[in-house]
């Protein structure tokens, strides 16, 4: 499907953890594969993305004044 082929201790992990075969796995569609892993551990999947916990809060350099311009570094080396 992809133009590779995984190992067979590649396939036999995926078949482990995911509880799919690996036959399942590339044939399935994405929302279908959804479905049956929300079935199989009895909630519904949440989305990595758009989670608060990864939304954009800025330059921590900036937030921390740790961000230094040339003038700034050229008064620190004259000062030394």
């Amino acid at each position: 499907m992809f133009g590779h082929t995984l190992q067979p201790q590649t396939i036999n992990a995926l078949e482990r953890q995911t509880g799919f075969t690996y036959e399942e796995l590339t044939s399935l569609d994405t929302e279908e594969l959804e479905i049956r892993i929300e079935k199989r551990i009895g909630k519904k999947l949440t989305s990595f993305y758009g989670d608060e916990v990864l939304t954009p809060r800025g330059s921590v350099y900036l937030s921390l004044n740790r961000i230094t311009t040339e003038e700034e570094v050229d008064r620190i080396l004259e000062a030394i």
